[in-house]
């Protein structure tokens, strides 16, 4: 006997039973499972869209708040922002912020649902708790500033908030100000509600500080070429505070460059010259005000003062000085210039206008040899009035740069020579000597010979005058790139205070033998060895001479 397997005696309807039955089964699993699945599915495809459609709206709030933040450095105002842009992020019964300002501590609370005085109780204590945790000790004495916004206040209401967190606002790492989400519901907000309003303030806080960054360094720019300028600059505030006054103003008004300075110790510096006082409250009552000049000590002063704006508001007054004592000099020397032009004019056309009337009307009367002395001083007379008229002509062409050079190689030595033979009648009336030094190779100079012989008659003829006794030497030689002819005397000599006057066209070097000239001559000599790129200076001693000295450039 042998046990048959079980399977092989069952009927086989029962078994297409059994097979039918765990196939419908199967199906309706896996059926099940598929339609478990595609919920899964849907339902994070569902939750992913909801976070990207969040984190989109976060975005475009975000954006919006950085676009109404733009340029303000006003915290408040920033915080005034963030409280009215998170509305369409959260729900919530309130939104809050606490902002320490220069002279309080300014707190809004805006209220999305009606809730009491114990719920604002409890916003503001939990808010100030906070603040004073972190921010600085002072802001405990600050004054509260307080501001509700939103719904109407429900006086009989008695709900507490029971969702509450903060985030600080914290510039440079200082805490300035909180903001706080409130809700009158448990567990409204979870960690990622948080990490968004984190976010939000600090982008808006780093738009701050770069600002401040940026602000700083143009900040520094500016402080940095109102230190460097040359005038005086003092500004004040509109309640008459000091705020700038830059190194230059204290040197023009004699004050300490050391000492901080009052607005005081301003006033004063000007005492008895100018109100400055009643200048500055003018000025900021949008009037502009010119002092066109004050003396001050050994200086001329010129005031100028202006309001100081922030678009339609006036926000101060800034005081300019000007030293104008230069532009003072400069017009003394142009006034003593003309003057000494019409002498220098007028004494030779003096002479040509009396020995000519007396010519006309006395020439029956006169014998030739008196007919010829007057002919001979009318000569003289015009020959100087042209050398002062050609001076003239030939220093404003210079000035406007239409002096011409004709230029050509020629020998430096056999102009000199040529030059000083001129001399020669001149220099024996004094009874000095008029040598000569030249190098025994002769050197070959490009230059204009009509030119040039302004300069080195200017030179010698200027040696004869000023030297009684001795000798005047004129000599040539090379140095370098270059050859240098000097004429030197054993005359008065000049002294070292003097020598910068002598190439200034309205500076002349008062001496009893300087009385008789323009000193022109010197001027249009610097501009035709300048013009030939070479230079020309004086050395000298008072009582020992001088030697004057030009070069030339070489070929």
């Amino acid at each position: 006997m042998y046990n048959q397997d079980p399977l092989l005696t069952t009927n086989p309807r029962d078994i297409l039973i059994f097979f039918l039955f765990f196939l419908c089964f199967s199906v309706i699993f896996l059926a099940k499972r598929k339609e478990d699945l595609y919920t899964g599915l849907l339902s994070s495809l569902k939750r992913r869209e909801d976070d990207a459609e969040r984190k989109l709206f976060e975005i475009s709030v975000l954006q919006e708040i950085s676009d109404r933040i733009s340029y303000s450095l006003d915290i408040q105002k920033i915080a005034e922002i963030i409280i009215d842009s998170v509305r369409e992020l959260f729900e919530y019964s309130s939104a809050s912020y606490l902002v320490k300002t220069q002279k309080s501590l300014a707190l809004r609370l805006h209220a999305n649902d009606r809730v009491g005085p114990a719920y604002i109780s409890e916003v503001k204590k939990r808010m100030l708790a906070s603040f004073y945790e972190v921010a600085d000790p002072q802001a405990h004495n600050f004054p509260i500033d307080e501001r509700i916004t939103g719904l109407m206040v429900d006086q009989a209401s008695g709900l507490l908030p029971k969702t509450f967190f903060n985030v600080p606002l914290v510039i440079f790492g200082k805490v300035l100000g909180v903001l706080t989400i409130a809700a009158v519901s448990e567990s409204t907000y979870d960690e990622e509600d948080m990490i968004i309003l984190y976010r939000i303030a600090k982008r808006a806080t780093r738009a701050v500080e770069n600002l401040q960054i940026v602000l700083a360094e143009e900040k520094g720019k500016i402080e940095t070429a109102v230190e460097s300028l040359t005038d005086g600059v003092v500004m004040v505030s509109s309640d008459m505070l000091l705020t700038v006054v830059n190194p230059a103003a204290k040197r023009l008004l004699g004050l300490d460059p050391q000492k901080e300075l009052s607005i005081i110790e301003v006033y004063e510096a000007l005492r008895g010259k100018a109100d400055l006082r009643e200048i500055l409250k003018e000025t900021v009552k949008v009037k502009k005000i010119e002092i066109s000049e004050i003396l001050k000590d050994d200086k001329y002063l010129q005031l100028y003062a202006s309001p100081v704006k922030r678009g339609e508001e006036t926000i101060g007054a800034v005081l300019l000085i000007h030293d104008i004592t230069k532009d003072k000099e400069i017009q003394k020397m142009r006034e003593d210039f003309t003057h000494m032009m019409v002498h220098e004019l007028r004494a030779p056309l003096t002479v040509i206008h009396g020995m000519s009337d007396t010519l006309i009307k006395r020439q029956q009367q006169l014998d030739l040899e008196m007919a010829k002395k007057m002919y001979d001083q009318i000569n003289q007379s015009s020959y100087s009035m042209l050398g002062v008229v050609s001076n003239l002509l030939n220093i404003a062409k210079m000035e406007a740069g239409k002096f011409e050079l004709l230029k050509k190689l020629s020998s430096i030595s056999d102009f000199i020579k040529k030059e000083v033979e001129f001399f020669k009648v001149k220099a024996d009336e004094k009874k000095i000597s008029l040598n000569i030094n030249l190098p025994k190779d002769d050197l070959k100079v490009s230059f204009d010979e009509e030119k040039l012989s302004l300069v080195l008659n200017n030179l010698i003829s200027n040696a004869i005058k000023f030297t009684d006794t001795g000798s005047v030497e004129v000599g040539v030689y090379a140095e370098g790139d270059f050859v240098k002819v000097y004429v030197r005397d054993s005359g008065i000599g000049i002294a070292k205070s003097d020598q910068s006057k002598l190439f200034s066209k309205f500076e002349q070097i008062k001496t009893a033998a300087s009385s008789k000239g323009t000193g022109l001559g010197l001027v249009v000599a610097k501009g035709v060895v300048e013009a030939h790129g070479g230079s020309i200076w004086v050395e000298s001693e008072v009582g020992k001479g001088a030697r004057f000295v030009f070069t030339l450039p070489l070929n």
